[in-house]
């Protein structure tokens, strides 16, 4: 009787109304997929991603690349999938993509002694459910107080991949030149910034095709000694107004979990600006990048980048300024010139990875140098800075997040900042 009861309970689970699948199986014939998500992200976002039709025999690697995609969409907690067979006989692709709360306000406050910023602003890289990237924000500091709005257009709304990208920004900005720390003269000035860029981004097919991103653009520097904060010398006063051209191209893929990273990417760009102001002349203007990511485990992440930029102009509101953003610590301006470059390297550990809760903490440090001319950047030391940031977030909501930063660069310079 029990060898019977035993048949019975194995031809049951053969041929009862639904079973599942190893997901280790490979070659396997999909008869028709099913996208299960909660609440946002429109299906036909996802569908673009999944990419599969009915009939298609799928692999393992090319599931696990389905995933990899629909993760760097970037608004998901969770992404995962699931084979099934059906009471036909059919097999049927079930992809799980659980959305993440992408409505997000922005605030953030960071500083030293003798330079901060406060920015506030809300963001969503989601919006209406279709991947458009949405974002409004206002600034004010020692150097700038600007409002700004952006707006992106993703590939899966748009023909043969095009991605779309607008923003506009107006305020006043100053920018300081120092010298072993005190302030020698400085610049101040209104902006108005607009620009427009349309490209095919470089993640599509997960190889690479020649396919660079065009921008044109559109800014003027007004400038105004009346806006210094410091009484020292100020430059000549001026209005330049340029019109912006500009070709960007990468390769490489940096894939997406969450929070964490894994992969490359190098890009390079390069761009002419047209004077549109008598006696302003024109410019050319150069940069590069680099990215690195080594994610060896749920809990352990390399991180390394680079970049470089030069610019043929000599106006002090457009020249280069290494500021926070490339060393942290520093005060904007410590060096300035036509050429520029950072880099940094650091580890990040992530304590606790699960959907509701998790704790982040990296180590870093931070380079870098500007000058006048390129054989410059090399003859003088650069400024550095080590530091560390502790990060706590929720990642289904990834606005509810919280990180202090810290940085140090010797003798009694510290930095700190603070993320929302």
């Amino acid at each position: 009787m029990r060898i019977y009861a035993l048949l019975f309970i194995l031809l049951f689970c053969l041929f009862s109304g639904l079973s599942a699948q190893p997901v280790e199986q490979a070659g396997i014939r999909i008869d028709s997929v099913r996208i299960r998500k909660n609440w946002r992200t429109k299906e036909r976002i996802i569908l673009q991603e999944v990419d599969i039709k009915k009939g298609d025999i799928l692999t393992t690697e090319q599931l696990e690349r389905m995933i990899s995609k629909i993760w760097n969409i970037g608004n998901f907690t969770k992404v995962s999938y699931q084979i099934d067979t059906l009471e036909n006989n059919h097999i049927l692709l079930l992809v799980t993509a659980q959305d993440a709360v992408t409505i997000m306000p922005d605030l953030s406050v960071k500083g030293n002694r003798k330079e901060y910023s406060v920015t506030a602003g809300v963001n969503d890289n989601n919006f209406l459910g279709r991947n458009i990237d949405l974002g409004i924000a206002g600034s004010f500091g020692t150097n700038a107080q600007s409002a700004n709005v952006r707006l992106g257009i993703p590939r899966q709304l748009l023909y043969k991949n095009m991605t779309l990208r607008s923003g506009f920004s107006y305020g006043s900005a100053q920018r300081i030149k120092y010298e072993d720390k005190q302030a020698l003269e400085g610049i101040a000035y209104m902006q108005k910034n607009f620009y427009f860029s349309a490209g095919n981004p470089w993640h599509t097919d997960y190889s690479y095709t020649f396919s660079p991103d065009l921008s044109i653009g559109y800014f003027s520097h007004k400038t105004d000694s009346t806006l210094l904060s410091m009484d020292i010398p100020s430059e000549e006063n001026y209005t330049a107004q340029f019109l912006t051209l500009s070709l960007n191209e990468s390769v490489g893929l940096i894939n997406r979990i969450r929070h964490q990273e894994d992969g490359y990417q190098i890009s390079a760009g390069a761009g002419y600006g047209l004077s549109l102001s008598d006696g302003i002349p024109g410019y050319f203007s150069a940069g590069a990048g680099a990215r690195y990511a080594r994610l060896f485990n749920r809990h352990l992440q390399f991180n390394a980048s680079a970049s470089v930029g030069y610019t043929s102009s000599e106006l002090p509101s457009v020249i280069n300024y290494l500021g926070p953003d490339n060393v942290k610590g520093i005060i904007t301006g410590e060096r300035w010139g036509r050429t520029i470059w950072s880099a940094s390297t650091g580890i990040e550990v992530t304590y606790i990875n699960r959907d509701w809760f998790a704790i982040e903490q990296s180590f870093y440090v931070n380079a870098g140098n500007a000058e006048s001319a390129i054989p410059d950047l090399f003859r003088k030391s650069p400024l550095m800075s080590a530091g560390t940031s502790l990060r706590f977030m929720v990642p289904f909501i990834p606005w509810l997040a919280i990180t202090f930063h810290y940085a140090w660069r010797g003798g009694s310079d510290h930095w700190y900042s603070m993320d929302l």
